[in-house]
């Protein structure tokens, strides 16, 4: 009896402590400055790469963090494609000096604004983590390489 007492517990105790990790949640709140490096339309790459540094707060520490984020449009990025372009999928990860945060890609938008930019508005949930991280933004076509600039906050 005692053994299945003791089998029981630890049972019990692992389940807790899994739903205390499927419960964590990441606060994030900060400013992606970056570059693409990479475009959907280089058949070598086949997605739009971005690299860039974060600063900001993370679980209300502050700190600096390398961003990184690969996406898939809809359509391609031009002056003919005008109007919004849905984000199909990605991954990204916040490399911080102490932990990576990573995730999916679970949708967004591209808006065509005047002068060759465009609105970035994207869905990001954090693997391991009951948030989800929204990165809304400017990426600019007019320099080379081409620029991308928002805020990376958590929900």
């Amino acid at each position: 009896m005692k053994r299945l007492v003791s089998v029981s517990l630890i049972g019990l105790l692992s389940c807790v402590a899994w739903a205390s990790a499927v419960a964590q949640t990441t606060a994030l709140n900060g400013h992606i400055n970056g570059i693409e490096f990479c475009f959907q339309s280089v058949p070598e790459c086949g997605y739009a790469g971005f690299v860039g540094t974060f600063t900001g707060k993370v679980n209300g520490n502050d700190t600096t963090a390398v961003f990184t984020a690969r996406v898939n449009h809809a359509v391609p990025l031009n002056e003919t494609n005008r109007g919004v372009t849905a984000v199909t999928e990605g991954e990204w990860s916040l490399i911080t000096p102490n932990t990576t945060i990573k995730g999916t890609v679970k949708g967004g938008t591209l808006t065509f604004h005047q002068n060759n930019t465009f609105a970035v508005d994207l869905t990001l949930p954090i693997e391991g983590s009951s948030s989800t991280a929204m990165f809304d933004g400017t990426l600019n076509h007019n320099v080379f390489p081409p620029t991308v600039t928002g805020r990376l906050r958590s929900k």
